[in-house]
């Protein structure tokens, strides 16, 4: 992947992403308890599909510091012992 690609996906993301918060923004309190029904999940509310796409978000920056700490742990060294 070339550097103006991964740009290009970034701003893509980021744009994305303001919408999301745009929605989440515009949200009013009895908005969060409105339920709906999932075809496998069953029965949810507003509020369950926001945590869920918190703790979604959580998995991918753990993911990210896993990637980031293999790369750093390969070099190391002698200081391999103290981790």
């Amino acid at each position: 992947m070339t550097l103006e690609r991964l740009a290009e996906l970034l701003d893509a993301f980021a744009a994305q992403r303001a919408l999301s918060m745009d929605l989440l923004r515009g949200l009013r309190e009895g908005d969060l308890a409105r339920r709906g029904r999932h075809s496998v999940a069953g029965d949810l509310t507003v509020a369950d599909i926001v945590h869920h796409k918190a703790f979604h978000d959580l998995l991918h920056v753990r993911q990210i510091c896993e990637l980031i700490g293999a790369r750093i742990e390969a070099k190391l060294g002698a200081m391999r012992m103290f981790v």
